[in-house]
């Protein structure tokens, strides 16, 4: 798995990562592949792993948890535009091609690809137009919890009505 993943952290400049050769890549305070300086990341907090349907996060068991495009999460799927948060360290997940993945020379657009070859497919920012597109992820992670929260208010309401 290949894995291009951009770190801020409070009082730190951000920071990318790219990570290739592993199926599984460790999050954590110490001993980890991605170590997370902060006093709320555990030891050993979250693994990010491929598996038959795609890349997934899962949470290990840690103190204080692991957020998903803003909800807590023990194992979800991990796609491009995703963002963990660990304590006040947000990882924006840029680019992800699993093993035997080719890109769709198909598709258009001006920083985008489609990945195919897994059951999922995976939309992959070219490596040099990362800056640009940086806030875009953000506000899009931003936009798709808030649809999710008012997906769940209107359900509750049905339930209730």
């Amino acid at each position: 798995m290949k894995l291009k993943l951009r770190i801020e952290t409070k009082g730190k400049d951000a920071e990318v990562l790219e990570l290739d050769g592993k199926d599984s890549y460790s999050l954590g305070r110490t001993n980890a592949d991605i170590v997370i300086d902060e006093s709320a990341c555990s030891r050993v907090h979250a693994l990010i792993f491929t598996d038959s349907k795609g890349c997934k996060l899962r949470d290990l068991g840690s103190r204080n948890g692991t957020s998903l495009d803003g909800k807590k999460v023990e194992l979800d799927a991990l796609q491009i535009g995703s963002v963990i948060k660990i304590g006040g360290t947000k990882i924006f997940v840029v680019e992800v091609m699993l093993e035997g993945a080719v890109e769709n020379p198909k598709q258009s657009g001006p920083a985008s690809s489609v990945l195919l070859g897994w059951p999922h497919a995976f939309r992959a920012i070219q490596k040099e137009k990362i800056e640009p597109y940086v806030d875009f992820i953000d506000e899009k992670a931003r936009k798709k919890s808030v649809r999710l929260q008012e997906i769940e208010l209107k359900k509750k309401k049905k339930k209730i009505g």
